[in-house]
């Protein structure tokens, strides 16, 4: 009996150790492949800018913490012991970051939708409402979350997690729906205006798509009794990471399609681009 728990442990160390190796690998590749993009989009970008900051946090900041949690996996237990408190707050300082990662992430898909939709009101308020009810029900779920902690790396899931995952999901299946509808809106359009509607509806797809595949993940971790609930943070890790920094590199490329109708230093991603209203892009 002792031999078979010890096997077990042994064996869900080993796919913890696995996806995270994976999910860290993922992040690298794709830091790797768009650095010359980088360079030349976002390295430029003054201080001020705010998604600069955004793209920071999102490539590196959580890269970061992704290569730190997998040192310290080595040397965290199981199951419990005195150093089970280093476990606990390894998945608090874990889970706020993906938390913070999926509210910015919102953030810049919002603002996306926000200019897709010509800057009007009512955007602005149903996307804050949906962003600011998830918020509010993070909290007492994390905090539920983090009560029901047992010890070590092996611990259970809270069943009240799967009520944010729901709401998230609501948020981002809000977020793609707007912005494909708005893509069906101009199928008759041309030019650069039709160019730029196609451009975000396609990384708002992808973005929804993987952000999907996560939170299916997730679902699936608070079902199956023998998935790993850390894993998922890893890949959250991962898949906020690539979503948020190639959302904002590939907000950067259309000033190139952009060039002449406003000056270089006046376009400031999302909140600089007028789709709707602006008769110059069609």
């Amino acid at each position: 009996m002792m031999g078979t728990l010890i096997g077990s442990t042994a064996a869900a160390l080993r796919s913890i150790y696995y996806h995270s190796a994976v999910a860290l690998a993922l992040s690298s590749w794709d830091c790797i492949m768009t650095f010359g993009d980088e360079v030349r989009c976002i390295w430029p970008m003054k201080g001020r800018y705010p998604f600069k900051w955004l793209y920071i946090f999102h490539r590196y900041f959580l890269l970061a913490i992704q290569i730190m949690c997998q040192i310290a996996l080595a040397f965290l237990p199981a199951m419990s012991s005195p150093t089970s408190s280093i476990c606990l707050g390894l998945l608090v300082l874990m889970t706020v970051l993906v938390e913070c990662a999926n509210f910015t992430l919102e953030f810049i898909l919002a603002f996306r939708v926000f200019a897709l939709f010509g800057r009007h009101p009512w955007v602005s308020r149903l996307l804050g409402g949906l962003i600011l009810s998830e918020l509010v029900c993070c909290m007492p779920t994390a905090y539920s979350s983090f009560k029901s902690y047992s010890s070590g790396i092996l611990f259970e899931l809270s069943p009240n997690a799967t009520i944010q995952m729901s709401i998230t999901m609501v948020v981002h299946s809000t977020l793609i729906s707007l912005t494909v509808a708005k893509h069906f809106s101009i199928v008759g359009a041309s030019g650069a205006r039709k160019n730029i509607i196609s451009q975000l509806t396609l990384g708002g797809t992808v973005t929804y798509l993987m952000m999907a595949g996560l939170l299916g993940l997730g679902f699936t971790v608070s079902k199956v009794p023998d998935m790993q609930p850390i894993i998922l943070l890893f890949w959250a890790l991962t898949v906020h990471s690539i979503c948020g920094s190639r959302l904002i590199l590939n907000m950067t490329r259309m000033q190139d399609h952009m060039q002449g109708l406003r000056g270089v230093e006046d376009i400031l991603l999302t909140t600089q681009i007028d789709i709707s209203l602006s008769e110059d892009l069609d």
